[in-house]
């Protein structure tokens, strides 16, 4: 008989490799295209594993690579009378396509953020899954090179306040707001590897 007190609770890493090998049942494409992913999703695992504020929620390989997971950290939100909110964590979308691993992916659209819809960043939109412009990408570039530079942009460690520049403002209101507040540039300096607590928070 199964009761509360025998009930094992499953760990993260368990769960990640539990919705990982259920992606893997399901890997679709060619042989080459099937290999990547498999690579690709093995690399993100293993930041997953050094990053305990990082959360995969879903994956799916059946077409496209497709990954959402959450991040526990500073997020920048429509700012009020008493200053720029700042939110806990963000939950976010990043997709890959076949052709991006010779060709280089556009800046906008591989990552985007389905919470908080009110993101307040000069490089962010605010919307359902909000794209993020991650400027010029290389051919080639790897899903977790991507999954990092979304973490620094969304930290506010990378950003644009130029609203001329050509790889993306979508908030010029953001440009401006953080030229005059530039004490929230960064959010917080903490790597995606390292600890990072709210403020108010032992």
């Amino acid at each position: 008989m199964t009761t509360p007190e025998n009930l094992t609770l499953e760990t993260r890493q368990q769960r990640h490799e539990r919705l990982a090998a259920a992606a893997l049942a399901a890997n679709g494409g060619g042989r080459s295209w099937a290999s990547f992913k498999e690579q690709s999703l093995r690399e993100v695992l293993e930041c997953f594993r050094l990053a305990p504020r990082a959360d995969l929620m879903n994956v799916d390989l059946q077409g496209d690579l497709q990954l959402t997971y959450r991040i526990d950290m500073p997020t920048p939100r429509w700012p009020t009378a008493d200053g720029l909110t700042i939110g806990r964590g963000a939950v976010f979308h990043l997709v890959y396509f076949d052709e991006w691993r010779t060709a280089a992916p556009p800046g906008i659209g591989p990552v985007g953020v389905f919470h908080p819809l009110d993101i307040f960043h000069p490089n962010a939109k605010p919307a359902l899954r909000g794209a993020l412009c991650l400027g010029e990408l290389p051919p080639g570039a790897a899903p977790k090179e991507l999954l990092l530079m979304a973490y620094y942009l969304m930290a506010l460690q990378d950003y644009t306040l130029d609203e001329t520049d050509p790889h993306g403002v979508f908030n010029p209101l953001a440009c401006e707001y953080f030229r005059l507040h530039p004490k929230y540039l960064p959010l917080c300096t903490a790597g995606l590897y390292e600890d990072w607590r709210p403020a108010g928070e032992p």
